[in-house]
């Protein structure tokens, strides 16, 4: 979101995926990222849903057939611990 304003512009940042709270930056506050940090933010970003994936589908016991151009989808934690994550998050 950006907001005009006669010093120039003003955005309206979420400080993370989760919050509601919206923080207010000026133009010469924000600082843009480097190309290497935008792809290593984009790739954590799909590593953590294919990540998801792989989970649910440890879960469900069925084969997903997860194609992507990164090679095969394994998931980083274990199956019996994604059980107990995903029964804490449901409750």
């Amino acid at each position: 979101m950006q907001i005009a304003n006669c010093f120039g512009w003003q955005y309206g940042l979420l400080p993370d995926k989760t919050s509601k709270d919206i923080v207010y930056l000026s133009e010469n506050e924000i600082q843009q990222l480097s190309p290497q940090e935008s792809e290593e933010d984009i790739l954590a970003e799909i590593d953590e849903h294919l990540n998801q994936l792989a989970i649910l589908q440890e879960q469900l016991k069925t084969p997903l057939q997860i194609k992507t151009p990164f090679g095969e989808v394994k998931p980083k934690i274990a199956a019996d611990k994604a059980n107990d994550i995903s029964r804490r998050s449901a409750a």
